[in-house]
């Protein structure tokens, strides 16, 4: 979820003891090619905000990312609403405005048996609406485990590869002992790590397998709980009555 993800980015941002700020920086220029973004403003400023139905922490104004398509913004103050609907596409930045005033007049003017101007609808945009189930969608924490294993021992791997084929190259050039030993551990450390790294892309990969097939599993056994169950019938005729009755399991 870019939109999502651009927003708990741009958190970080304000945080002062992160340390990788020009890094996520960089990781933002990137991805908010894929996402809009919207700056809503909204009066009163003291009326909530809520984008896709789901409400914002900030009142009056807000800005955040959102996924290219037809989005909902809303203001609501003392149960008086307005929605507006906007369509954006990657890379989109737009400004919604959401005045309330009129809305509170026109119901001030019912009130005093004046018709109602008619009201426009607007829509709410929030990060929490973009939101995945995350509980399904997780990955175990041994997945992520052993592809950082696997990571560290192709970096390795690489290093100490290059590290004894220079070692090689020296030797051919200028025979020596100590270029051959320090080539001979280059090479044996280069492949010990790539030895791990596949060995840890193995693991993630049956852990990841596993890890679905055991989700299916428990979808399945969800399904067939609300499945089961049983009926009764009462049947009365001119022989007697009793009942019968369909048991599912």
């Amino acid at each position: 979820d870019v939109a999502a993800a651009l927003n708990l980015m741009t958190g970080l941002l304000h945080d002062k003891s992160y340390g990788m700020a020009d890094q996520l920086k960089k990781r933002i220029d990137e991805l908010e090619k894929q996402a809009a973004r919207l700056e809503i403003a909204v009066h009163p400023a003291d009326a909530a905000i809520a984008v896709d139905g789901t409400a914002l922490a900030q009142s009056g104004k807000a800005a955040l990312y959102v996924n290219p398509g037809i989005r909902k913004v809303k203001a609501s103050l003392e149960g008086i609403h307005r929605d507006k609907t906007i369509t954006v596409a990657a890379g989109d930045r737009k400004t919604v405005q959401i005045d309330l005033t009129e809305v509170i007049d026109s119901e001030s003017d019912d009130a005093a048996g004046r018709r109602p101007s008619a009201s426009v609808g607007v829509s709410p945009i929030t990060p929490d609406s973009m939101q995945v189930d995350k509980a399904s969608d997780e990955l175990p924490r041994a997945f992520w485990a052993a592809s950082a294993i696997a990571g560290i021992g192709l970096v390795s791997g690489t290093v100490f590869g290059t590290m004894a084929l220079r070692d090689e190259k020296d030797f051919d050039e200028s025979p020596r002992q100590g270029t051959m030993d320090s080539g001979r551990r280059a090479a044996i450390i280069a492949d010990i790590s790539f030895g791990i790294a596949l060995g840890a892309a193995i693991a993630g990969t049956v852990v990841l397998v596993s890890e679905k097939k055991k989700k299916q599993k428990a979808h399945q056994r969800t399904q067939q709980q609300k499945a089961a169950g049983i009926m009764i019938h009462p049947v009365v005729s001119h022989l007697g009555a009793g009942f019968w009755a369909d048991l599912t399991f």
